[in-house]
């Protein structure tokens, strides 16, 4: 490791002590009113979390010897695809009858020529893990009987079953993101469909890790948060009892013109516990070139990360009340109850405001979930003083407006060159200014995603290499985030060539933290293959098989559609226009079967081509041909050597 950026991190490593427990750094994140303007900062929609499924996944739980049984309506269509999910081979023989038939095992609809079976993994990250899909060939519509029945002993697992060509969806989506012990979290569902389908009835199963369980009845009356009675939304209010991740799976039965059909869905829905609380006040003073507001607040724990975001808006010199800038710092309170945001005095200038200062759309969220913990429409701001800067004429956007950090972004639109090439001149308002250094060791860092260590062939890459290594780990952005910017610490400066999760943490680290990847140049920033920006129903659907197979890594909040989505508010357009993303799906029927019944195409085993979009980035195209990892039915994406050099070539170091 250099010197000069030993001493540079350190020393903002001493300076950052202040804002919180964390391993980098932070940055004082800011955007320009458009984007206010354009909503893309502000929560979303819950409906934009919502997750789909065209499946039903059963679960079975029997004693040694003892038989479950279970009636299921199929649909026409002409083929039933029926996948037992056991970790132990042999432990269930599972048993189909159709409408007044008599029961027959899967091996029996095998031979008699009615079913196709074909074996293969799970879900990527657990290798080990296989399972046969049975494809059961049919034209009895109606109510079908299953049955399983155990072996010498105890073993859980799951049923998944599917049509071939299904019309009705099942939709869930949390009903407001007030998901707190106080907030009375809810979840609703709903059925789209091209042939008019009607919900009939639904069903919440929740369970937490504790071991505590729930059979909720999903309601369509108005009253429990599912919108207007007997519109067809129906809506449950969840158990706020126990705080952590609860495993929700909704269980609904309706009916269209091909017939009675069953489906579900499974999510991971955050509760916090009332841990926060904005008083609804703050107050400010201006210190060198910034405006400082500090929000009052009441926390538990003055040494908990909290995630603080705000839109500032002001009274321009002809009255008119207009936004400012967008804010948002990772952080945690200090212990006379005040939350800080920094507003840069030439975003005043830049708006023209100088006066009737308010904070709009305040919120601070869970680090590692973004879940709102408390939010305030507006905080006045009372008669601050303002930054000699603010009546300054107003200066085109820079780095140090957007992060706080002269020296972050270096090379890109908004970066700034030093005196001599490769040279940055670091400084932080309230930190003593660090003189400028020569950039002598670049690198490009190879990043993996969630629960993994399959990744890109450091061969396909040219110069120095950091290969990043946390194997099969269940990591939340926030902390991946900094496992990467830690990682670099052994530079000066370096890029992201990502696969999966790492993109999404690559991105977070170049928005929230200082780190040397701000001093990376080239085209390319970040470089990521198949992350869900969006995120991926899997995150909460099969990976919470892992009990069942003893693999995996469990479920992971930020990758679900809800965290991801509420994560993405807080990623300004000038962050996600740093990263450059491809996609890819398969060139033959499924990269996966398990998860092709759970996906909608085109996706890649893990992620779909819809969610793996990133408004404001640079997409690169999709590539058919190609899946997410290895063991699926076509190459590993990240094994595509002629993408792998493209990226070598564009990265930035």
């Amino acid at each position: 490791m250099t010197r000069a950026v030993l001493v540079v991190i350190s020393s903002l490593l001493l300076a950052a002590a202040s804002s919180g427990q964390f391993a980098l750094p932070t940055k004082s994140v800011a955007a320009p009113p458009e984007e206010i303007a354009a909503g893309h900062l502000r929560l979303p929609d819950p409906s934009d979390a919502a997750v789909r499924s065209v499946a039903a996944l059963l679960p079975v739980d029997i004693e040694a010897g003892a038989t479950w049984e279970q009636t299921v309506p199929v649909e026409a269509g002409g083929r039933l695809d029926l996948v037992p999910l056991v970790g132990v081979a042999d432990a269930w023989q599972v048993e189909v009858a159709e409408p007044g038939g008599d029961f027959a095992t899967l091996a029996a609809w095998v031979s008699a020529g009615r079913a196709g079976a074909s074996t293969e993994g799970v879900a990527p990250w657990m290798p080990a893990a296989q399972a046969t899909r049975y494809a059961l060939s049919t034209s009895q519509t109606g109510r079908w009987s299953l049955r399983v029945t155990a072996g010498s002993s105890r073993v859980s697992g799951a049923l998944l079953m599917a049509h071939a060509a299904p019309d009705a969806t099942l939709v869930t989506q949390p009903s407001h993101w007030d998901l707190t012990t106080v907030g009375r979290p809810a979840l609703r569902a709903r059925v789209e469909s091209t042939r008019g389908a009607l919900l009939l009835e639904a069903s919440a199963h929740v369970a937490h890790a504790s071991g505590a369980r729930w059979v909720l009845p999903m309601f369509d009356d108005g009253r429990h948060d599912d919108l207007v009675a007997g519109d067809g939304v129906f809506g449950v209010f969840l158990p706020t009892t126990h705080v952590g991740s609860l495993d929700v799976r909704v269980e609904a039965r309706g009916l269209d013109v091909a017939g009675e059909f069953l489906r579900t869905t499974q999510q991971s829905v955050s509760v916090h516990g009332d841990v926060v609380r904005l008083r609804g006040t703050a107050t400010s003073r201006a210190e060198q070139g910034r405006l400082l507001m500090m929000l009052s607040v009441d926390v538990d724990d003055v040494d908990r990360p909290l995630h603080v975001s705000a839109e500032v808006w002001g009274a321009n010199g002809s009255g008119d009340v207009v936004p400012v800038a967008w804010l948002s710092t990772m952080t945690t309170a200090r212990v006379d109850g005040a939350a800080t945001l920094a507003l840069d005095g030439r975003w005043l200038a830049r708006a023209g405001v100088t006066q009737s200062l308010e904070l709009r759309h305040v919120r601070i969220q869970d680090p590692d979930t973004h879940i709102p913990l408390t939010r305030a429409d507006v905080i006045d701001l009372p008669a601050p003083v303002l930054p000699r800067s603010a009546y300054e004429p107003p200066e085109p956007m820079d780095a140090a407006m957007l992060t706080g950090y002269g020296f972050a972004l270096a090379g890109s639109s908004f970066g700034t060159t030093g005196a001599s090439s490769g040279s940055r001149t670091l400084s932080e308002p309230g930190v003593p200014k660090i003189s400028k250094y020569k950039v002598t060791e670049r690198a490009l860092m190879l990043v993996h995603g969630y629960c993994s260590s399959l990744m890109w062939d450091p061969g396909d890459f040219s110069g120095k290499r950091i290969v990043f290594m946390d194997p099969d780990a269940n990591r939340s952005h926030d902390e991946f985030a900094q496992l990467i910017g830690t990682a670099g610490l052994e530079v000066d400066s370096f890029g992201v060539v990502a696969h999966s999760q790492g993109g999404q943490a690559a991105l977070h680290l170049l928005t929230y933290y200082m780190s040397a990847l701000d001093l990376a140049e080239g085209p390319r920033r970040i470089q990521s293959v198949g992350t869900p920006y969006q995120g991926t129903p899997l995150a909460g659907s099969l990976a919470s098989l892992g009990a069942v197979f003893g693999q995996g890594c469990g479920v992971n909040d930020d990758l679900a559609p809800a965290g991801s989505t509420l994560w993405l508010a807080g990623i300004p357009m000038w962050a996600r226009a740093e990263v450059h993303y491809w996609t890819t799906s398969t060139g033959g029927f499924w990269c996966n079967f398990a998860t092709n019944l759970v996906l909608s195409n085109p996706e890649d085993g893990v992620v779909e081509q819809s969610r793996a979009q990133l408004v404001g980035g640079n997409s690169e195209g999709h590539k058919t041909g190609w899946c997410h990892t290895t063991g699926m039915n076509d190459p590993a994406q990240y094994n595509d050597q002629s993408r792998n050099s493209e990226m070598d070539a564009q990265a930035a170091r």
